[in-house]
């Protein structure tokens, strides 16, 4: 019996599985230092694992026995079903792994050391196939140390990976704490030869506070601070899980292709908490249980496994015919070095693309090794029954958008066809190539994927046998590069391939590339030049951090193809290049400090001398820019220049390079802080807001001391000089500066400047227009020495101070003011009153 080890290598995450009709789940949970006074939190667990039902349970920063206990015996009041390892008390938090007893037995456990925390090493046999399980908890944070730090911790693991018997079969999960896709240590993973992972989410590039990465974020669950852990709302992927190479070969372990989620994320909740509003993934109360129980969300796969150990499952559909009429056929091969039994196997299709599979086929018999089974529509073609092996009218009754796809066990095993009402299928021959060796499950259109011949309507003469196919002599790409090879933003890029055709029949040369592995929308001609074939133009520069994906399709002139596989590289930053949080180094001076760096992002502030930029919300994410340039608010800049501790404000100066990438930008949410916490040098640079904060203090320079009870911050003047009154109350928005050994908040504008002190009086505000003057009329408040009246353009645009008339009215309770009606435009006026 072949015995398989699967590898969970566990990285601050849960970990789960489910048995249902030989498929199982796998949960990796981070569960936020849970100890023995966490008993309060075990619920919302309770709740997030009664919801997935998962049969592993792996999780980290479980920090005491006594907390390891609170949580099995929260799971076994699901159902008692659950059994655990043995608790290791490492270094700093350490992981546990739970599971359900009923299919599950714990073989062997042990730890796997590196500089930081241990590995936990869990050796567990489902249903009769080994798996081993990896738990791991990654160094934390940005910055080129940390990301060391990581790159040593995988060295530690490939090491382990790399002693373990050839073929085996692994999963490695956890809180990896990549920011990008391009970091070193996910590199040594997926591309570091050999290659010991693939990452289940397929979605790579730079996930950190992006967007476009929104349905896979895993950190943090909360904007709020409260109870330990990570604020800001979902903006980070740190949660993983790989697989072995090669993964679904057809036998023992697969997984379930495209079950990998991070649970309860809708992708509605960037920089957002996971329960703020509607959660179109889980319930309400799912999306609390996720708020209050980790600042980490799961992530979660399926998998499945075969119980019939001496079946190998080598078998995929080899050939498919969709011809005129009935001229309908199947074809699937075995490959396997030795004769299967087919009673495991079974062949489904769905209607016009649906997915419903309704139609199903049972094989019977025994199939000689390199052998094939045709199975063929009665109404066929004499041709194609001379070679049926069998006849069937519901499954072989597809006409060109009707997906077909094989199973072992009830488990897809491989796939002819996409979902969608497609025609991939039409009045057709496709011959599965000669170099594929293994079924492949999911969505695979023939037309693209490179592992079909596609030959005209009603060509039956390939049916019946599987051999060598190529007939045509398909071209033959090899050595495909791209320079430069670690391209940057500036940088378009070259692909090159050496293309051969032994009949000389080469027509079209076409490179196909695009940002995402399923969606190659752009083509470049490729011309041949010394000796290769190279792209012509090259594939235009893109931004930091983006995967650029393409392949190449060779074409000859007797139509027969071949077309490459995917390839990709990821946009690199130049060597010099940091981002602001790296700049600032979370401490008084930066590590920069008097070296040249690179950065980008979006404009928050002007002024007379320079401006600021902030690259993401929250602390040491701001700096200043001394610089003559003039960006507009909102611009997204590159820029290179000089840090300097100025008088200790970490600035850039002496700008040698000045790129506006975008305009217009959304600008990073204000920090809400008191007026103690915002006079702190993690803010520095950083747009933030005081509330209810009073003004106490005049003080020279146009400065001003504003306290809400928590300490004093000053309000200052370098880029708007406010209006203010001692005694009343403000909330103000603005950019935390440094000058003259104090801490200060530079409002931009009269809109980044609110009086509050009268909000709770109605002022019952009336408005009357004619052709020449715009009338105001309110109500009087009660102790306002004066009103100011301003305007603006858009309601959420800049206020300013309008110009007008106070007028005499004999209602003692009310004033009146009016000005010239200016023609033709449109504006909102709003009254503020002066104590």
């Amino acid at each position: 019996m072949k015995i398989i080890k699967l590898l969970f290598i566990f990285l601050l995450v849960g970990n789960s599985l489910l048995f249902a009709e030989m498929n199982f789940k796998i949960m990796s949970y981070n569960a936020l230092n849970f100890d023995y006074s966490s008993s309060t939190r075990a619920d919302y667990f309770k709740q997030i694992i009664s919801e997935y039902d998962p049969d592993i349970i792996v999780m980290q920063e479980i920090i005491d026995q006594a907390g390891a206990n609170i949580l099995l015996n929260a799971f076994n009041e699901i159902n008692d079903e659950y059994s655990a390892v043995d608790f290791h008390n490492g270094f700093d938090t350490d992981n546990m792994l739970y599971y359900k007893n009923n299919n599950i037995s714990l073989l062997s456990q042990s730890t796997v050391s590196t500089a930081l925390r241990d590995i936990g090493k869990y050796t567990l046999s489902i249903a009769e196939n080994e798996l081993i399980i990896y738990s791991c908890h990654l160094k934390a944070s940005s910055g080129g140390e940390n990301e060391e730090a990581r790159l040593q911790e995988i060295l530690q693991l490939r090491a382990e990976i790399e002693s373990l018997p050839e073929n085996t079969e692994y999963i490695i999960v956890g809180d990896m704490n990549f920011y990008s896709s391009s970091e070193s240590a996910y590199q040594n993973l997926t591309n570091e030869t050999p290659i010991i992972a693939e990452d289940l989410c397929n979605s790579v590039g730079n996930w950190h506070n992006s967007s476009y990465y929104s349905l896979v974020h895993t950190q943090s669950t909360r904007v709020e601070s409260f109870g330990g852990g990570s604020t800001g709302g979902l903006d980070d992927k740190f949660d993983f899980m790989f697989s072995s190479p090669n993964f679904n070969d057809g036998s023992n372990i697969e997984y379930v292709n495209a079950s990998f989620e991070a649970f309860g994320n809708d992708g509605n909740h960037y920089n957002q908490s996971i329960n703020d509003g509607y959660n179109s993934a889980v319930s309400s109360e799912i999306a609390d249980a996720l708020y209050y129980a980790s600042d980490h969300l799961p992530v979660c796969a399926e998998f499945s496994y075969n119980s019939n150990s001496e079946i190998v499952a080598k078998l995929f559909i080899s050939e498919y015919i969709e011809g005129s009429s009935y001229n309908k056929a199947i074809e699937i091969f075995n490959g396997s070095g030795s004769e299967i039994n087919l009673s495991a196997y079974s062949l489904e299709k769905d209607s016009n693309g649906n997915n419903s599979w309704s139609s199903h086929y049972d094989f019977s018999g025994v199939l000689a090794d390199n052998e094939v089974f045709v199975l063929a529509n009665s109404g066929a073609d004499q041709a194609i029954l001379d070679v049926a092996d069998e006849t069937n009218n519901s499954v072989i009754n597809f006409n060109g958008d009707d997906q077909i796809r094989l199973l072992k066990n009830n488990v897809e095993i491989d796939r002819i066809g996409i979902s969608g009402d497609v025609d991939f299928g039409k009045n057709v021959t496709y011959v599965r190539r000669d170099t594929v060796s293994v079924p492949k499950a999911g969505e695979q259109d023939p037309r693209s994927n490179g592992e079909w011949l596609s030959y005209a309507s009603d060509v039956f003469q390939y049916l019946g046998t599987h051999t060598q196919v190529d007939i045509n002599n398909p071209p033959v790409i090899t050595e495909i590069s791209h320079f430069p090879e670690n391209p940057t933003m500036f940088d378009s890029v070259s692909i090159e391939a050496i293309i051969t055709d032994s009949d000389g029949t080469l027509q079209t040369t076409i490179c196909k590339w695009g940002l995402s592995e399923d969606s190659l929308e752009n083509s470049i001609n490729m011309i041949f030049s010394e000796d290769k074939y190279i792209t012509e133009p090259d594939i235009p520069a893109q931004e930091i951090g983006v995967s650029v994906f393409f392949r190449i399709l060779a074409i000859d002139d007797d139509s027969s193809e071949t077309l490459s596989e995917v390839n990709y590289y990821i946009v690199q930053a130049e060597d010099d290049y940091y981002t602001i949080n790296q700049i600032q180094g979370e401490t008084d001076t930066s590590p920069y400090d008097d070296l040249q760096v690179a950065t980008c992002g979006i404009v928050t502030a002007v002024f007379s001398n320079g401006y600021f930029l902030q690259d993401g919300m929250g602390a040491w994410n701001g700096i200043m820019i001394y610089d003559t340039n003039t960006p507009t608010i909102g611009d997204e800049l590159y820029l290179r220049g000089t840090v300097d501790e100025y008088y200790e404000k970490t600035e850039i100066k002496s700008i040698s390079q000045y790129l506006v990438l975008s305009v217009e930008n959304e600008l990073p949410e204000a920090v809400e802080l008191s007026t103690n916490d915002a006079a702190n040098e993690m803010y520095e640079g950083v747009l933030v807001k005081i509330s209810d904060a009073e003004c106490i203090e005049a003080y020279s320079y146009n400065e001003w001391g504003f306290d809400d009870g928590s300490g004093i911050i000053r309000i200052d003047d370098k880029i708007y000089n406010g209006i203010y009154e001692i005694g009343n109350l403000y909330n103000i928005v603005g950019i935390v500066d440094y000058d003259y050994g104090n801490y200060k908040i530079e409002p931009r504008s009269i809109s980044d400047i609110e009086d509050v002190s009268f909000l709770q009086t109605p002022m019952n505000l009336e408005i009357s227009v004619d052709e020449t003057s715009i009338n105001l009329v309110w109500n009087k408040v009660e102790n306002a020495e004066s009103y100011q009246i301003q305007y603006s353009e858009n309601i959420d645009g800049i206020w300013n101070l309008a110009e007008g008339t106070f007028n005499e009215i004999d209602d003692i309770e009310k004033i009146s003011w009016s000005c010239e009606n200016p023609a033709n435009s449109k504006m909102f006026y709003r009254v503020i009153a002066v104590k």
